[in-house]
């Protein structure tokens, strides 16, 4: 325990001194970058705000059927303060040493937990839209009450809490001097297997299952089109046909009562065979256009992922005595990486915002309506 508390003491002391940003330095690119590092942290956390603005303004976005992707944005918005919560790329600068053990340790389980949260709110909404394409049923049930929805979200929280401490406790992880990220450890076999069970938890796995589910629901929306086409062609040709052997038929008076009978129902069938074919039609067009939303965000959560595993790579590996080397190499890429995870995760909110195929947000810079209504926007009208 002594050895741990020596640790943390010498992790704190190195970041207080020779990793502390000093925003009156001379002006260099690492001055500028640092400067717009943080600008990105606080314009992520804005972006992330106007979702949430949305979200309760819009009346359509306050349905369940949007509750995953609201779990996704609030979990990214929470992870993105917690960025911002840093002025610079080292850690708390609190007089008191104790404080600033005490505020690592707290701040390296919520990254931990976010992590994971983060992970886990991307998988329940890649399930939820393969379910609403591939079972129309149970996306039905799933609907009916918040029950399903709100345990799930639970669930996934429980999940990240029991992975925090089980992986930090088993590998007796620390935080990294900067920004108290978790994962370092002064054994380097500890610390790399710590690395590659949070990067496949937190980073692979849902990147392959979102992938996956978008295949899947690629495909189902294919079958579902060509079944639709299918259908609408056996339609014309039967109304061809019918049309055909009405144009012979000559009904006399006694038998055009029930002549006419016949026309009536099947045209009343007729009408409502067109009716249920567009229905579905609608049906398939709106998951198209989901699907669509779904690989942009895809990209975004690909590009979003790749930079966090190198910002978790240079903010905790590379810090390492062993690996001072490339902390030196590389400290200038620090923010440039980070900057770029900022701005793909913060594509994730905006690309449900602007793509969304059921509210047109764009409607309010039409013709002035932003000047007129601005945020002040009636929800019905968008």
């Amino acid at each position: 325990m002594s050895n741990r508390t020596t640790t943390r003491s010498n992790l704190l002391a190195h970041l207080n001194t020779t990793f502390s940003i000093n925003f009156d330095s001379v002006f260099t690119t690492s001055y500028v970058i640092n400067y717009l590092d943080y600008a990105v942290r606080i314009l992520a956390v804005l972006v992330h705000l106007i979702y949430i603005y949305f979200m309760f303004r819009v009346k359509k976005f306050r349905s369940r059927t949007y509750f995953y992707m609201h779990n996704v944005i609030i979990v990214s918005l929470v992870y993105v303060f917690h960025y911002a919560c840093y002025t610079g790329t080292g850690g708390p600068t609190f007089r008191s040493l104790e404080l600033n053990l005490f505020f690592c340790y707290l701040s390296e389980q919520i990254w931990s937990i976010l992590k994971y949260m983060r992970a886990f709110s991307i998988l329940l909404l890649a399930f939820y839209r393969l379910i609403a394409v591939k079972n129309i049923n149970l996306y039905k049930k799933m609907n009916s009450g918040l029950s399903f929805i709100l345990f799930s979200i639970l669930g996934s929280l429980i999940t990240s809490l029991i992975l925090t401490f089980v992986l930090k406790y088993a590998f007796n992880t620390t935080y990294s001097v900067y920004f108290c990220s978790p994962g370092y450890s002064d054994n380097i076999k500890d610390m790399i297997i710590a690395f590659i069970l949070n990067i496949f938890i937190s980073n692979i796995l849902p990147t392959v299952v979102n992938l996956v589910a978008y295949f899947k629901i690629i495909a189902k929306l294919k079958l579902n089109r060509d079944s639709l086409n299918r259908n609408n062609n056996k339609e014309a040709a039967s109304k061809t046909n019918k049309a055909s052997n009405n144009s012979r038929i000559t009904p006399n008076n006694e038998s055009s009562m029930g002549t006419t009978n016949v026309f009536t129902t099947q045209t009343s069938a007729n009408i409502i065979s067109n009716a249920s074919n567009t229905v579905k039609r609608d049906l398939n067009v709106k998951q198209s256009r989901f699907a669509k939303q779904f690989i942009l965000m895809n990209l975004f959560i690909v590009l979003s992922n790749l930079f966090s595993v190198i910002v978790d790579f240079l903010i905790v590996l590379a810090t390492n005595p062993a690996f001072y080397y490339l902390d030196a190499l590389l400290w200038q890429f620090r923010p440039i990486a980070r900057i770029l995870f900022l701005i793909f995760q913060s594509m994730i909110p905006v690309l449900s915002i602007l793509f969304n195929p059921e509210v047109k947000f764009m409607k309010i810079f039409e013709k002035g309506n932003f000047l007129k209504r601005g945020f002040l926007c009636n929800s019905s009208i968008i």
